[in-house]
């Protein structure tokens, strides 16, 4: 994978935020990487956040997806998802993940698939960790296949399609957010999205409620002091810490009906 200069910056990172303690400990995301090497995997993609302080860009949030030769399917690769940060405000955090060819969309897998794994970066010792991670991973991915094997064989009635795209797109918004319909968030967009399984569902409603593919109401004030009422796209999520929130609670939504 080819970087950028900002994103060279933000993995080869040795220093920490000033707002720090001096009990933190740099966790250098490459050498977090070359871990995962050791163990077969390679760097798919990534992604991190803008920092407000251009001192601070290169310890800002970044989200790392690596994938291992070993877990190629038809329909996707299963991935381990690396979340790290020098800015003092966030743990090391691994999770499952999982990329669907489709539509390229990047599924981080709930707790209750596979636990996260945080290492704060007040420990000194992390390989040990990371490599019992990796075992768990390892041995675990057949389990978690079986569980999204069922997915794709369970249908879902149009009112539970409804009610479960109205709560995915809970999960990012505030409770007083009114939404212009739900099922928006339920379009098909490809062929390959077609189907009222949990699987496919999730699919499509998890792309739409990371991206915006829904309309939520916007009022604005003009020159009388009238209030104008509209709807507009919601926006596409990019801070990595969100991306992992959000995408973990709407696999866990539509993965807690297959438990």
């Amino acid at each position: 994978m080819k970087l950028s200069p900002q994103q060279s910056a933000i993995l080869h990172n040795e220093t920490r935020s000033i707002n720090s303690t001096d009990k933190y400990q740099i966790f250098n995301t490459v050498e977090i990487i070359d871990q995962f090497k050791l163990e077969g995997f390679e760097v798919a993609s990534m992604s991190h956040s803008g920092s407000r302080v251009n001192d601070n860009y290169d310890k800002a949030n970044h989200l790392v997806m690596m994938e291992h030769p070993n877990l190629k399917g038809a329909e996707g690769n299963y991935q381990v998802a690396l979340l790290n940060s020098h800015n003092g405000l966030t743990s090391l955090r691994l999770n499952a993940g999982f990329i669907r060819f489709a539509c390229s969309n990047q599924i981080i897998l709930s707790d209750g698939f596979m636990p996260e794994l945080k290492i704060k970066h007040t420990k000194l010792e992390w390989k040990n960790s990371i490599q019992e991670y990796v075992e768990t991973y390892m041995s675990t991915i057949s389990r978690v296949e079986a569980l999204h094997e069922k997915m794709k064989t369970t249908r879902l009635s149009f009112y539970d399609l409804h009610n479960l795209a109205e709560r995915a797109i809970a999960t990012r918004e505030k409770p007083d957010a009114i939404i212009l319909d739900a099922n928006e968030a339920n379009l098909i967009r490809r062929p390959e999205d077609a189907g009222k399984d949990i699987w496919t569902s999730m699919n499509r409603v998890q792309e739409s409620v990371l991206n915006g593919y829904y309309k939520k109401e916007s009022q604005t004030v003009d020159t009388d002091d009238k209030i104008i009422t509209t709807y507009r796209n919601a926006k596409k999520i990019s801070n990595p810490l969100e991306i992992v929130r959000i995408n973990k609670e709407v696999h866990e939504i539509y993965a807690e009906l297959v438990y």
